[in-house]
């Protein structure tokens, strides 16, 4: 009886250390893929950024050699 309960006890701590372990996976796959789409939506913004920079860079450009 009580190498039973011994066994029931071993195989319900193997079963909650699995499922611990599954849901740290799934919460570190979680934070990767947030992290790789912060990662590209900081890409972005600087894409975006740099277009603004350049475009008002050419449209002064521009407006410097028609005025001289």
């Amino acid at each position: 009886m009580y190498r039973e309960i011994s066994d029931l006890h071993k195989a319900r701590v193997t079963h909650v250390s699995e499922a611990q372990k599954a849901a740290l996976d799934v919460e570190v796959a979680a934070k990767e893929q947030l992290r790789e789409a912060l990662d590209e939506c900081k890409q972005q913004a600087k894409r975006e950024n740099m277009l603004q920079l350049t475009q008002v860079w050419l449209k002064n450009f521009i407006k410097f050699w028609l005025f001289i």
